[in-house]
């Protein structure tokens, strides 16, 4: 290492504790004089400590680094507990924070110095937040936790370790697969809970509508639904967010047909570009309708859910259809084919649309045989997401799903009646 490069690290050493200690003195600065264990000086003294041990345990040998490290550990424990005899039950932020800067010291010296750079910018951060911190834990409720923590067991520790392949006749049951879809949902159905008391009724419902298109509309269907049964005053909101799901998934499935086999754009873009707008219509008129007086969120029920038992019925829903849909395919040839992407519209559009577009481009179906089984693929799809909607969310819900499935449905048919007669 050379001369220069030494001293660059160990400037970047001494600025790490510096920076923290900043923090740490103005947190504290309300103490009298002297009776700041670890200030300012002091954490940058422990940042340039752990550069130099870094550096001699590099030369030498890094028993020299573990113990200097073992005794600035003493050391800081000894100052902690000295500290509690004087204030009980004090936390232990500013030692905690004291060994990170001495680690992040030997980080600087013997690492990248981007990554120790970056990584005291967050401890800065975060130990700058604290009052923001509290105040918002303050404010969760039990059942937020619970759901939480449900959703993070289900995508963390179960997701990753499924296998993902498909199994049965051409690979149709994907456990990785189906149980993502699981997690979509629940994710769904707690993102519109956190979104809604976050950023309001309106834009929080309509930024998770736009989102959750992009994953699955259908899945977005059955979590606002179920979100719309369990908060009634919500409805309206919910049924504008499915709105906003359609109009994505209109869109989406232009762009991945097109993707995987151009020439069926021409055909297919005014159809649902149109459907896309009348969705977008629709949904500005549920979110921009009529306001309501503002209700806080236990006037309006709102509790957080990760509903994992509605996916488990769709993903049962889900298996069977797929099944039948590969057999269609396997023994009809072409007509299956189209007569499977309306038995592929009951759970969602992208795997149909994507098989069909690799038909068209091998040529076993032709442009006019993809866009229509496209177009049956949606049409069917936003019949099965109104039935599903109502069947979860109750038949007080049922104008609102026709407002939402019917009109860009028929926006549609027109369109691409009038395209194939062009």
């Amino acid at each position: 290492m050379e001369q220069v490069e030494i001293f660059g690290r160990l400037a970047l050493a001494f600025g790490i504790g510096l920076m923290i200690g900043i923090e740490r003195g103005w947190q504290t600065r309300d103490m009298q004089a002297g009776m700041r264990a670890l200030g300012v000086r002091t954490f940058a003294l422990i940042g340039l400590l752990g550069g130099i041990l870094g550096i001699t345990g590099q030369l030498t040998d890094d028993v020299v680094t573990a113990l200097g490290a073992i005794g600035l550990v003493g050391f800081i424990a000894v100052i902690y507990v000295t500290g509690l005899k004087h204030e009980a039950g004090r936390g232990a932020t500013t030692e905690i924070a004291a060994i990170l800067t001495f680690t992040l010291g030997i980080v600087a010296v013997r690492g990248d110095m981007a990554v120790a750079a970056a990584a005291a910018v967050v401890i800065a951060a975060t130990l700058g937040i604290k009052r923001r911190l509290h105040g918002w834990i303050g404010q969760i409720e039990s059942d937020e936790i619970t759901a939480a923590i449900k959703l993070l067991v289900i995508s963390v520790v179960i997701l990753p370790v499924l296998p993902n392949q498909g199994y049965g006749p051409g690979g149709a049951v994907n456990p990785y697969v189906l149980w993502w879809i699981v997690v979509a949902i629940a994710a769904l159905s707690f993102a519109a809970y956190a979104a809604i008391r976050l950023l309001g009724e309106k834009a929080g419902s309509a930024a998770v509508g736009l989102l959750g298109g992009l994953v699955s509309s259908t899945a977005t269907t059955i979590a606002f639904a179920r979100f719309a049964l369990a908060h009634p005053p919500l409805a309206r909101a919910a049924a504008g967010s499915i709105a906003l799901a359609g109009a994505v998934m209109f869109v989406r499935a232009l762009v991945l047909t097109g993707i995987l086999y151009r020439p069926t754009v021409e055909a297919l873009w005014l159809p649902l570009i149109a459907a896309s707008l009348t969705s977008v219509a629709i949904a500005g008129l549920l979110h921009l309708g009529p306001k309501q007086k503002k209700k806080s969120d236990g006037a309006l029920g709102l509790k957080a859910t990760a509903d994992i038992g509605t996916g488990l019925k769709f993903v049962a829903a889900f298996v069977v259809i797929a099944l039948a849909t590969e057999y269609a395919r396997q023994y009809f040839g072409a007509q299956g084919a189209i007569a499977a992407s309306a038995l592929g519209g009951l759970v969602d559009v992208d795997a149909t649309n994507a098989t069909m577009a690799r038909l068209g481009a091998s040529g076993a179906v032709s442009v006019a045989e993809v866009a229509t089984a496209v177009i049956i693929a949606a049409a069917v799809n936003s019949v099965a997401k109104g039935v599903y909607a109502v069947a979860i969310a109750g038949r007080a819900f049922m104008p609102l799903s026709a407002l939402v499935f019917l009109p860009p449905l028929a926006v549609a048919a027109i369109a691409f009646a009038i395209e194939r007669n062009l």
